[in-house]
């Protein structure tokens, strides 16, 4: 279980700081929010044994402060 909490912590975190719209735009930062909030649903749901929460900062350090670093750079630069 810890190598799948690692390998979707780093893909999460990949996707999170990559995603873009068709033309190239950021996605606002509501929308980052529930596509972490939507992945971590689905993981709960369909993945056996998986308890955790990808918001929660003790489970996830690493992708929390980059997530928290990205929505805070975003809402610096007006997106």
């Amino acid at each position: 279980m810890a190598q799948d909490k690692d390998t979707i912590k780093l893909q999460v975190t990949q996707f999170l700081c990559g995603v873009t719209t068709l033309k190239g735009n950021h996605y606002s930062r509501t929308s980052l929010k529930n596509a972490l909030s939507a992945i971590s649903r689905h993981l709960q749901d369909v993945k056996p044994g998986w308890r955790y929460n990808l918001h929660n900062k003790v489970d996830f350090p690493d992708l929390y402060a980059r997530f928290d670093c990205l929505l805070k750079d975003m809402k610096k630069k007006g997106i």
